[in-house]
């Protein structure tokens, strides 16, 4: 009987070890997986906002053609008293014609025909 039980457990164990060896194996297809689409995702966004750029430039080509007003952005960077004073900067920009300002809100994005700092 008890010889039964042992032969019984091994072979639930058996069960348990193939089970676990094709989930492993499966995780490792899945973080390949992964890792493939992360960087696939990376060059996606760096090929948009490649192209962002280049077709706002266009479009101010145009506007320029047009002879429209344009609105330019520039922010100064704190001076050395403002940063001894602890304050810091609210304001980033991710390309040169758009402003992010973080608000007690979130984050607010601006577009402008020219960002300088």
């Amino acid at each position: 009987k008890e010889i039964a039980e042992l032969q019984s457990s091994v072979k639930n164990l058996s069960v348990a070890a193939e089970e676990g060896e094709k989930l492993a194996q499966q995780c490792d297809e899945m973080k390949t997986e992964l890792k493939s689409l992360r960087s696939e995702n990376a060059e996606l966004v760096e090929n948009y906002n490649s192209e962002r750029i280049l077709r706002k430039k266009y479009y101010n080509i145009i506007e320029d053609m047009k002879g429209k007003i344009r609105v330019y952005c520039r922010a100064r960077p704190l001076s050395g008293s403002e940063k001894e004073r602890g304050n810091h900067s609210v304001i980033l920009s991710p390309d040169e014609y758009t402003v992010q300002v973080q608000t007690k809100r979130g984050v607010k994005e601006f577009a402008y025909d020219q960002v300088s700092w």
